[in-house]
């Protein structure tokens, strides 16, 4: 019988992406109740601050400020403040 040792495998790829999702569920399966509510309330808040800070400027699209906050607030949050800082100073230049 042959060896195989000289035929390189055609998935390592597929293999490390299946052994990084793995990691991933195993780490979200750790999470218990408690974390889950933390987390959840942390990012509530940050949603409702961005919302209550974007409707009190008056942003035309508040509530999807909020929205996006709820759901990708590492992005959201920053893009959002940056917009409106760079929006401010121009509207004192002019």
């Amino acid at each position: 019988m042959r060896s195989l040792d000289h035929v390189a495998d055609p998935l390592p790829e597929l293999r490390r992406q299946l052994l990084k999702a793995a990691r991933i569920v195993s780490i979200l399966r750790a999470l218990d109740p408690v974390t889950f509510f933390v987390a959840l309330a942390i990012t509530a808040a940050i949603s409702a601050g961005v919302f209550a800070h974007a409707s009190r400027h008056g942003s035309k699209h508040a509530t999807a400020w909020g929205v996006a906050a709820f759901l990708a607030a590492g992005l959201t949050v920053p893009v959002y403040f940056i917009r409106y800082w760079v929006r401010r100073r121009e509207s004192r230049l002019r």
